[in-house]
C-alpha cells in the first residue's frame, strides 16, 4: 500500500507540474525506499504481467522482467494491516525471508512461468509463516478448492488464483463459507519485457 500511495502522489504531482511519468516513478520508488515503506512495490506497479525481479529497485538500479499472466487473481484482506517498517527493521525476520526466497527465486528465474510463480508463492508462504494462525488455516482451506493461495508478503492479505472454471466456482463458494470479501482482478498484459 505504501508503494501505491507513493506512486499515486508522485504521479499527481507530476501531472500538475508536467515532468512526465518517468520521474514520478523514480520519486515514488525513492520515497517508498527511504520512508521504509517497502523495497520494490513501485517497480511492481510499473507494468503488467507477472513480475520477475532480477535486481531490486527500478532502472537503472533494478531490473524487472515481465511475463504474461493469463489468470485472474482474487485478493482478500484478513484482519488489520501489518506495518512494513517494523517488519523490515527486524533482522531475524529479514533473514528468514531471504532464506525462503532463494529457492523460489532460483527456480522462477530458470522457468519464468505462472505455474512456477504460484508454486514458489505457496512455498514461500509456508516457509516464512508470517501470518497469524487464523490466516494460515484459511489459506489451507482455500487451497482445497484447487486454487493456488498464498499470503501477501507483508500483510494480513492473501491472493488466490484458480486456473480452471471449476476451481474458480469452488473458490467462490469457499470464500462465502469463510465469510471473506475478495476482489477479482485481471492481470494486465506486460507493458514491456523489462522495466
Amino acid at each position: 500500500m505504501s508503494a501505491a500511495g507513493a506512486l499515486a502522489t508522485a504521479r499527481a504531482a507530476a501531472k500538475a507540474i508536467g515532468p512526465g511519468s518517468r520521474p514520478s516513478l523514480e520519486i515514488a520508488h525513492l520515497t517508498d525506499l527511504f520512508g521504509h515503506g517497502g523495497l520494490g512495490g513501485v517497480a511492481a506497479i510499473g507494468g503488467g504481467g507477472l513480475e520477475i525481479r532480477e535486481r531490486a529497485g527500478i532502472p537503472p538500479w533494478g531490473r524487472v522482467r515481465r511475463v504474461r499472466f493469463p489468470y485472474s487473481v482474487f485478493v482478500s484482506a484478513v484482519g488489520k494491516p501489518m506495518p512494513s517498517p517494523t517488519l523490515l527493521e527486524n533482522p531475524r525476520l529479514v533473514a528468514r525471508v531471504d532464506a525462503a526466497a532463494v529457492e523460489g527465486l532460483t527456480s522462477l528465474r530458470k522457468s519464468p512461468t505462472p505455474a512456477a510463480f504460484l508454486a514458489a508463492s505457496e512455498r514461500f508462504t509456508d516457509q516464512v509463516r508470517l501470518g497469524p494462525a487464523s490466516l494460515e488455516r484459511r489459506i489451507a482451506r482455500l487451497r482445497r478448492t484447487g486454487a493456488s493461495v498464498a499470503q501477501a508478503m507483508f500483510g494480513r492479505a492473501m491472493f488466490a488464483v484458480p486456473r480452471t472454471p471449476e476451481a474458480r466456482e469452488r473458490l467462490l463458494r469457499a470464500l462465502v463459507r469463510e465469510r471473506l470479501s475478495a476482489v477479482e482482478v485481471a492481470v494486465l498484459p506486460p507493458s514491456s519485457e523489462t522495466l
